[in-house]
């Protein structure tokens, strides 16, 4: 039987999937700050986009796993805009 080669290391991380940076500025807000987005024109019946609906998404994911506590409301002055603030 052949011998096996190998090593012992400790502080190795587990490889896995590259995180995304789509929202980069979920990491970069501090509190009280917004980011300000263009989300595209609502739709006909006044459903949100994909994009708004997946910024919305990823603030509550980051909510549940985070400490830190976001929000996403619609800019009634800036026409398809959402704001991403940091409130905690």
């Amino acid at each position: 039987m052949k011998e096996v080669k190998y090593e012992i290391v400790d502080d190795r991380p587990v490889p896995g999937r590259a995180q995304r940076t789509t929202y980069p500025f979920f990491g970069e807000l501090k509190v009280g700050q917004c980011s300000l987005i263009d989300v595209g024109p609502r739709q006909n019946n006044g459903q949100p986009t994909k994009e708004e609906n997946r910024i919305r998404v990823a603030a509550t994911k980051r909510n549940q796993r985070s400490d830190k506590k976001f929000i996403v409301r619609m800019i009634p002055d800036k026409e398809n805009h959402v704001g991403v603030w940091r409130v905690e």
